[in-house]
């Protein structure tokens, strides 16, 4: 792999990781977001805003835009695992940290760092850090994303309608109901 091919293969990665991010993101707003928040703000506007009234409809169909952000997070897991283990391998071996063995030897324990590294900063940066940032700021991050993840719903929504139906299907089979939207519990102020 040369120079050039490794810093376009290290940038996508991290294109890829920010995507996953986004999407665990969104993942964790908008279950924790309440509908009744936005509307509030909503109507607090003179005008009204387009990013409240998207991230109302996401919370409002919560079922369909959670298989959206579990396809992004997929997608991007595999395009991880497609080019970061064979790219941060090569930047191991390229930079000389496993200098004394030759051979075989060192492509496999450079591919074992690898995989460690990576699973490292995919748990922390793609996974816990998102959660906690949209736990403790669900609106603000909900409206941040709503722009990203409409458009991945609307570009993959085909994909997403067959995996939402086949998870119905099989739910089905084991003899239990498909979750609804219908069925969320709200607090004492909200009621």
């Amino acid at each position: 792999m040369s120079t050039a091919q490794l810093w376009i293969s290290l940038i996508i990665i991290i294109i890829v990781l920010i995507f996953a991010a986004i999407f665990v993101a969104a993942e964790f707003a908008l279950v924790k977001v309440r509908r009744s928040t936005l509307e509030e703000m909503q109507n607090e506007r003179e005008k009204p805003s387009r990013k409240i009234t998207r991230t109302i409809n996401m919370v409002d169909n919560l079922n369909e835009y959670l298989s959206t952000t579990q396809v992004g997070i997929t997608l991007a897991g595999l395009l991880l695992g497609f080019m970061g283990e064979s790219t941060v391998a090569h930047l191991l071996l390229k930079m000389g940290i496993i200098q004394e063995m030759t051979g075989p030897s060192a492509g496999v324990i450079a591919s074992v760092i690898a995989l460690v590294l990576l699973t490292y900063v995919e748990v922390v940066f793609t996974e816990l850090v998102p959660k906690n940032v949209s736990i403790e700021f669900p609106v603000k991050v909900g409206l941040a994303v709503s722009g990203p993840l409409k458009f991945f719903h609307v570009v993959f929504y085909p994909f997403v309608w067959l995996l939402n139906v086949s998870a119905n299907g099989v739910t089905h089979l084991f003899g239990m109901k498909t979750a609804s939207e219908d069925s969320e519990v709200y607090s004492e102020a909200e009621i």
